[in-house]
């Protein structure tokens, strides 16, 4: 399923290239919204995260391990992991997200699972190959 580069997102990046703005920090996270709920139109404010704590926090995003393609799609390195020390609470794993670190932060990205939902019991790791297809 691809993934969704929300209008908020779009704005950020708009502000990033036309100013120059200097507010890059990205930060990578979890989500357990339903398959659906979320949309272009989605704000930071409709993301539902995995309980904290049992190995979920958020990642701090390197701007150094972004590549861009010639299509203009952006991959990650190295992948990110999470590996449950006990039963998430929240919800089963649907997705990733990513959003900047203002402090009235802006959702940019969002990336459904392509096979339902991951539910993060005691033991289980979840990683995200990090792309945004801009196609």
């Amino acid at each position: 399923m691809a993934g969704l580069t929300v209008n908020e997102g779009l704005v950020y990046f708009a502000n990033l290239l036309y100013k120059g703005g200097t507010q890059y920090n990205l930060t990578l996270g979890l989500f357990t919204n339903a398959a659906g709920t979320l949309s272009e139109s989605s704000v930071w404010a409709d993301i539902t995260q995995p309980g904290t704590g049992s190995g979920y926090e958020e990642r701090s995003l390197s701007q150094g391990s972004f590549t861009v393609d010639a299509q203009g799609d952006v991959t990650y390195s190295p992948q990110q992991q999470w590996t449950a020390t006990a039963d998430w609470t929240g919800g089963d794993v649907t997705g990733y997200y990513i959003r900047n670190q203002d402090p009235s932060p802006k959702l940019v990205h969002i990336q459904y699972r392509d096979s339902g939902t991951f539910p993060m019991t005691n033991g289980r790791v979840y990683t995200v190959d990090l792309t945004v297809d801009t196609s």
